[in-house]
Formats: structure tokens, sequence, C-alpha cells
């Protein structure tokens, strides 16, 4: 019996050495969804893949979108770790029906060229639509400096509502704006926004809106006025003593197309006062809401700002 099953065993182990290696083919497709797909010669199943992935990410950062507006904590701690997961939990699914696929396939299964030329053409729809697409929408920051302390903490990251101001859509690689979206309205005084800082583009400010076009702003011994009238600020602080620009600013009027903004933590922000108003094309969202905080003196994360949503 034993020299009978010999051949058998033989050619079986010739099998297996002849197919792809299942475990490669998974591993790839964790990353790149529908190339190991691709790479086998199911080319139909890897686009599918793909598209389902992303069609679910999209209606998860559409529900993100809507969330921030209307239940800014319940989105950060239930739908935004629920995407998550279920993003996740697609990318294994087609990863283990990849590595199914491989353990039935031949060496003449390969499509090599095919796999590469799909993950060269998910490299190009990534760059020029999906990434674009999604931060037009909503994106993340975090906060480098304590300019809005005790609004936003050094190491609070912050998710934006980049849709109300008008979705802009830019090459993320090169900086180029491919174009925008009509905003559904202007920025209010109040809001925090994110905005390009108008003497160097390429970095992003967050603040507050304290006035808009046509307002006139003035500042007299740490007080705000708009139009002449005081306004109440719970959220600003000043330090003992002051600074020139907060004990006596202005008055200036807000020129169209731009909004006056400042940091909470009044003493310590290099805002409007400074370098002027902020024009509207700059604006490129909202901050929302906190999504993640982490003291990095203490090395420990601040738990109960998670979900913190923003005046």
């Amino acid at each position: 019996m034993r020299d009978a099953d010999q051949p058998a065993t033989v050619a079986q182990g010739a099998k297996d050495e002849a197919s792809p290696r299942p475990w490669l083919v998974g591993l790839v497709s964790l990353f790149f969804i529908g190339v190991g797909h691709a790479y086998l010669g199911h080319l139909r199943r890897g686009i599918a893949a793909w598209l389902a992935v992303i069609a679910v990410a999209l209606v998860w950062l559409v529900g993100i979108l809507v969330g921030l507006a209307w239940a800014p904590r319940a989105t950060i701690l239930v739908w935004l770790p629920l995407g998550v997961a279920i993003v996740v939990g697609l990318q294994l699914y087609f990863a283990r029906d990849a590595v199914h696929l491989a353990r039935r396939a031949s060496r003449a299964a390969r499509r090599p060229l095919l796999a590469c030329a799909f993950l060269a053409a998910l490299v190009v729809l990534t760059e020029l639509i999906v990434e674009p697409t999604a931060k037009a929408l909503s994106r993340a920051y975090k906060v480098p400096a304590g300019s809005m302390i005790p609004t936003l903490l050094i190491g609070d990251h912050v998710l934006t509502d980049g849709f109300t101001f008008g979705p802009r859509f830019r090459l993320p690689s090169l900086g180029w704006t491919l174009g925008r979206l009509p905003a559904i309205r202007e920025p209010r005084a109040g809001e925090i926004v994110i905005f390009d800082f108008p003497k160097k583009p390429a970095q992003a400010f967050i603040k507050r809106v304290v006035a808009v076009a046509g307002d006139t702003v003035e500042m007299r011994d740490e007080r705000l006025y708009v139009n002449g009238v005081l306004v109440r600020e719970p959220f600003a602080t000043y330090e003992r003593g002051g600074i020139p620009v907060s004990l006596r600013f202005g008055p200036t009027t807000v020129p169209t197309g731009s909004v006056f903004v400042m940091g909470d933590n009044r003493d310590s922000s290099y805002d409007s006062r400074f370098w002027g108003p902020v024009p509207l094309d700059n604006v490129t969202g909202v901050a929302r809401a906190v999504y993640w905080s982490w003291d990095a003196e203490h090395r420990s994360v601040r738990w109960n700002r998670l979900g913190q949503p923003l005046p």
C-alpha cells in the first residue's frame, strides 16, 4: 500500500509547490483590495471587491459628515469605530477569498502583468478620485499648539466638515486644487474653522471666527467688541497683564469675502490681529468634534475628550 500511495503523494506535493503561495496572495489582497484576485486571473472578482470596499467606505464617510452636524458625540464614539470595523472586516473577507482561490490555483493561473496593471489603476484612481473626494468631505487634523486652549488642547485630533463651506478637491501629493463646489453657507461668528494660512497657504490653521464681512472688530482691556457691542466669550482666556493687541486693537472693519479669526487663548495666539482677515476661499472646513486626544507630557490618552463636540 505504501508503494501504491507514493506517486499520488509526490504528485500532490508538486501541485502545491507549483501553485501560488496563498499567504502571499492574501497579504497583498489585504492591503491592495482586488490585486490578489487579478493575479489569479479573477479580474472581475477583484474589481467587484474593490468597488464594494469603496462603496461601504463612502457611505460611512457620508454618515460621519451628517453625524458630525447633528450628533457629534455618537458619531465619534459609535459610528466611527463601527465603520472602521466594517471596512476592515471586508478587507479580511476578500483577502480570505483570495487565499482560497490561490489554494486551488496552479502556476498556469498566475497573471502578474494583469496584477501590476490593476495595482497601477488603483493608485491612479485613488490619487485622482477616491482620496480627493474623501478629504473634500471630511478631514482629520491634529492640534500642534496651544492657541485654542482651553477649547482645544495640544494633542487633540479633530474631525472637520468640509462640505458646508464648499468641498475642495485637491491632488494630495501635488497640492493642486482640481475644483471646488459651491458652499451651502458662509462661516458664522463663533464657529471654529480650518483654513489655509494666508501668508503660507500650504499650512493649515485652526481658529475661531469672531466677526464676518462688514463687522467692526475692536479689543479694549481684554474685551472683544463687535459693532460696538461687548461679546460674551466664556471660552476665551487671557494671561495676566495681556499683550498689546489684547489690551487695545482696532477698530477695524472686516472686508467683503473674508472673516476675522482669533485663538481662544488670546495672549498666545497668532491670528487676524497680526496678519489680517482670512479670505473665504482659504476656509476649508468647520471643526465639529474631537475624535482622539493624546497627552504627550503624561503619555496617556485623554479619554474624557473623545467625542467632545466643538461649539
